[in-house]
């Protein structure tokens, strides 16, 4: 994990964490792979094709800049990173809601920032919009503003030359949006939003 990448920045950083656990004691990455598996398949109903960082959830997706490289050469119409946020190893109260994480701009990559700032841009927008117009609340913390957090810290969207989405489902930290993240109800309505937002994108975008 501590393997230092190319950040996109002229930088470096850790090649993956190992992400959060929720209060319940579900990683990160059974909760996002569960309702990847949801997005997945509603996508393929729809026709499209769907291709992803890795094939189970035991399995290894690799560094940052491995899947940003695989998605750009991919030339995927939207990148899709799923994932679910924490604040404090045990419970956080007063700190909730979703976000989507976009990077700051311009990025030093041409193709990069291209993506980025324009259909990468758009299709964060559109799945913010998405996720309030289901009821659901944008995060209170960590300078997010209407749902929107821009980082020059997140190695993902510099590196990826093909529109993509970050989404932050959540605080894991916090007890409402943890209960939601374990439960397959919970978990099914975010994979609804989630594919909602990639669609409207699709077909507007």
């Amino acid at each position: 994990l501590a393997q230092q990448v190319n950040d996109g920045r002229g930088n470096t950083k850790d090649c993956q964490t190992s992400g959060m656990t929720s209060l319940g004691g579900v990683p990160e990455h059974t909760i996002n792979w569960n309702v990847t598996q949801l997005v997945k398949s509603s996508l393929e109903s729809l026709g499209a094709k769907v291709v992803l960082s890795r094939r189970d959830d035991t399995g290894w997706g690799g560094c940052i800049d491995e899947r940003a490289r695989a998605a750009s050469e991919s030339n995927a119409d939207l990148a899709v990173s799923i994932h679910a946020d924490s604040t404090a190893q045990g419970e956080d109260a007063g700190k909730h809601g979703f976000h989507m994480i976009i990077p700051s701009l311009p990025i030093p990559d041409e193709k990069a920032d291209a993506a980025q700032s324009g259909g990468g841009l758009e299709a964060s927008k559109m799945m913010r919009d998405a996720y309030k117009s289901d009821g659901f609340v944008p995060a209170n913390y960590a300078g997010v503003n209407d749902g929107l957090q821009t980082r020059a810290d997140v190695a993902g969207p510099a590196l990826t030359q093909v529109p993509l989405v970050f989404v932050e489902m959540g605080n894991g930290s916090n007890k409402e949006d943890s209960a939601q993240l374990e439960s397959s109800d919970g978990q099914l309505k975010h994979a609804i939003t989630i594919t909602t937002g990639i669609v409207t994108y699709l077909l507007t975008g």
